[in-house]
């Protein structure tokens, strides 16, 4: 049953955002002089990730694995330091200020997104095996544990940092990993100095990058004009801010209707990517947004979390948990940034943001979760639902 309400609860949000990245390009789609040029290639994305989420749900899951987050680990991180020392490189393509795509004829790849994937994988089978549930160590002996892969994590991050220039990723990576390590066995105290480290690393980030120094400077200011007397500073972060709230409010309970939005007509940029959720409340209003909330809530995340519950196997309990994680906390900063309450941080929402690469890198995590499911169910492995 709980395969059932993910893969359909999948399924309706891969639906929808066809139908949001048709109707929430329309300016950008008559530049390029093709009003279908972003729903075919979405619905291609779409049919696509069907497919490997169909592939991988019925692969037998002891096998894949183990062998695929290697060899997925390895090609998105090789490619990722590809770009990080080819941004030169005619294949390797920049937008926004940030080199972190590959394109190669029409089909552009975004290595990040399927490194997240790969990051959780290799982390749940290693915590799995390196922390115990309930034993008690020492900070220094945790340390010790586990020194290989906190290296391993520390150069990824520095690429992703210096090589990809996504400072957002970061965030959402650090938070499920150490949602991760709680759930394999870490001590509270190792987690509260990872956190610390995270949040000093983070605080010079800001500090010593100026373009990341004003923006954060620039939403923290609209952020305090908000609270007080409902201003916006006149930068271009809080302009985005404020457009997506204007869409919030225009929309109302009930929104102006599928197309009928007004502030995606050159007002609010990229809505069908970054600003989807803006442009579906506009248009959908609060009912269609609460509606797709409660979807991706209680229809994804609420379910691999119950299908952790139900598996036996400690490495495919930690990868459910670290994945509703990835997912859920990729929501959420997207949403808390469209309401102004977060820094803007380009973070696509899953499965309803225009784009492939995300797309079928969620597809992946969808497929090894219905995998487990499956397999546990063939095995009557679940464990009492208490």
């Amino acid at each position: 049953m709980m395969q059932k309400i993910l893969f359909y609860s999948v399924a309706i949000l891969l639906c929808l955002g066809i139908i949001f990245s048709y109707s929430l390009s329309t300016y950008v789609s008559a530049v390029f002089d093709n009003p279908q040029a972003f729903l075919f290639r979405q619905f291609g994305s779409v049919a696509v990730s069907f497919l490997v989420i169909f592939i991988i749900a019925h692969c037998d899951i002891d096998k894949f694995f183990y062998w695929f987050g290697r060899l997925l680990m390895f090609a998105s991180f090789g490619l990722m330091l590809l770009i990080f020392v080819g941004k030169s490189l005619d294949f390797v393509v920049s937008a926004g200020g940030a080199t972190r795509w590959i394109r190669v004829g029409p089909i552009s790849l975004a290595p990040l997104e399927f490194f997240k994937v790969a990051f959780v994988m290799l982390m749940a089978d290693r915590l799995a095996n390196k922390f115990v549930i309930g034993a008690t160590h020492t900070l220094l002996n945790e340390i010790k544990n586990f020194a290989f892969y906190f290296f391993v994590i520390a150069v990824s991050f520095i690429v992703i940092l210096l090589g990809l220039n996504d400072f957002g990723q970061l965030v959402v990576l650090s938070m499920v990993f150490c949602v991760m390590l709680y759930f394999s066995g870490g001590s509270k105290r190792l987690i509260g100095w990872i956190l610390g480290l995270c949040a000093l690393c983070g605080m010079l980030v800001i500090i010593f990058n100026p373009t990341r120094n004003a923006r954060f400077g620039d939403w923290l200011n609209g952020f305090l004009n908000t609270l007080s007397s409902n201003a916006h500073t006149a930068s271009t972060e809080p302009y985005q801010i404020s457009q997506a709230l204007n869409a919030i409010h225009y929309g109302g309970w009930w929104g102006h209707g599928i197309g009928e939005g007004i502030l995606k007509l050159g007002f609010l940029s990229e809505v069908h990517t970054d600003m989807v959720l803006a442009g579906i409340a506009e248009e959908w209003g609060f009912v269609g947004f609460a509606f797709v909330a409660l979807v991706f809530a209680f229809g994804v995340v609420v379910q691999i979390l119950r299908i952790a519950r139900r598996t036996t196997n400690k490495a495919y309990y930690v990868f459910c948990i670290g994945s509703a994680c990835l997912l859920a906390f990729s929501f959420l900063m997207n949403a808390f940034g469209v309401a102004g309450t977060l820094p803007l941080k380009g973070i696509a929402v899953p499965f309803l943001s225009y784009g492939g690469s995300a797309m079928l890198a969620n597809a992946i995590i969808i497929g090894l979760v219905l995998a487990i499911a499956r397999q546990n169910y063939n095995r009557s492995t679940y464990k009492t639902d208490s």
